[in-house]
């Protein structure tokens, strides 16, 4: 019974050392990101999937803006996973209101990714990440106030991220 007890142990203690995670923190995404914190984890030797959440609010002239988001996403790492260069895909969904002379009104957006990026792990565990690429966002406004066709926002930019975290 020992024995099976030491088997096992040692099988639970190698599996969660061979877990590897990363946790990020991106302070740009407060001007409408939607990778404001990141959790992304390691599901083979080069493959990560991760999520991530952002909020903001912000206004530009006498526009008021505020917004939740929510992404998730899979990256390919070209050398040791959660290290280096890797190229990633994804998708986010975004809720939110802007304010503009007495009105209010709410928006969606839904968005697809692709990016390059570089990640960093130094031995401490201190994550620096960082990446560029373009997106294809959606947006639908729920505007009785305005002509929708003055909102009109759907198309394709630029997207990058930036982060700073910890991986172990």
């Amino acid at each position: 019974m020992r024995k099976l007890f030491l088997v096992g142990a040692l099988a639970l203690f190698g599996a969660v050392n061979a877990q590897q995670n990363s946790v990020k923190f991106n302070p740009l995404a407060v001007f409408g990101g939607s990778d404001m914190f990141t959790y992304e984890r390691a599901v083979g030797e080069h493959s990560t999937v991760g999520a991530g959440v952002g909020f903001s609010s912000y206004k530009i002239t006498d526009t008021k803006y505020s917004s939740l988001a929510g992404s998730v996403f899979y990256r390919y790492y070209f050398s040791e996973v959660l290290k280096r260069w890797y190229a990633s895909g994804g998708v986010n969904y975004y809720s939110g209101k802007f304010t503009y002379d007495d009105s209010k009104d709410n928006y969606s957006s839904f968005g697809v990714s692709a990016k390059m990026g570089y990640q960093w792990v130094w031995d401490s565990g201190f994550t620096l990440d960082l990446n560029g690429g373009l997106v294809y966002r959606s947006y639908n406004y729920d505007s009785s106030n305005v002509d929708s066709s003055v909102l009109k926002a759907s198309g394709i930019g630029p997207a990058f991220g930036f982060g700073l975290g910890y991986t172990w």
